[in-house]
């Protein structure tokens, strides 16, 4: 089974996989060798990929804002807004962005900005997310 994640940056990951476990918008799944063919929606989440080589099975995880995945004759294509491997995570940037967003946050409550409230919870919700994955990492 291949594993491709691709956003707008270009392909993220792709490789040779045992299993793919992701968060949709209706529930938890895991993908396996012959799942039948399905279209979903992806959910803000890690991805965890049991990447196959020769000799071993290797966890690999990947933080995602959402996106939408396609599961056809053993290729799981996943075309999310944005992706991101757990080895290349930059924690202090990620810090900032989540100071920023919780700043941007308490900002939109002082004006009642019901909008910008909503914005910045989906800013924090998504660095919340990759500061998670990043503790993932091997």
């Amino acid at each position: 089974m291949r594993c491709e994640i691709i956003t707008p940056q270009g392909l993220i990951y792709s490789h040779r996989v045992k299993s793919i476990s992701l968060q949709s918008q209706n529930s938890g799944m895991t993908l396996l060798y012959n799942h039948m063919p399905i279209v979903t929606t992806v959910d803000i989440g890690v991805i965890k990929v049991i990447r196959v080589t020769d000799d071993k099975e290797l966890p690999n995880y990947i933080a995602v804002n959402g996106g939408v995945l396609e599961m056809h004759d053993n290729v799981c294509t996943i075309v999310a807004t944005y992706a991101i491997r757990a080895r290349d995570i930059d924690d202090g940037a990620v810090l900032i962005e989540k100071q920023e967003a919780e700043a941007a946050a308490a900002a939109a409550l002082s004006r009642k900005d019901v909008v910008a409230y909503k914005r910045a919870q989906l800013s924090l919700k998504r660095a919340l997310n990759m500061l998670e994955v990043s503790k993932l990492k091997p």
